[in-house]
């Protein structure tokens, strides 16, 4: 299900990136049945996809457990130079 995303600080940049991570603790539902794995994150502007992030390692979400990202743990690296 799609939640609240607080928004991003930025935190770094080198000479090719800037670097923004997650400024609080996103809470999904509690899940009520086992969900497939979780490979990405989609954040949604106005209903349309705007960015789609890879999770390093699937997420397994079985009923009773709840996916949780704390503060800090999402970074997007944006490119500087844009092609």
């Amino acid at each position: 299900s799609r939640q609240t995303f607080p928004g991003f600080v930025f935190v770094n940049e080198d000479v090719n990136y800037f670097y923004y991570v997650n400024s609080n603790t996103i809470l999904f539902p509690v899940a009520t049945s086992n969900w497939v794995d979780v490979y990405y994150i989609g954040l949604f502007s106005d209903g349309q996809l705007a960015l789609l992030i890879s999770l390093p390692n699937p997420a397994t979400i079985r009923a009773g457990q709840q996916l949780i990202f704390f503060a800090g743990m999402i970074e997007i690296r944006i490119p500087k130079q844009m092609t």
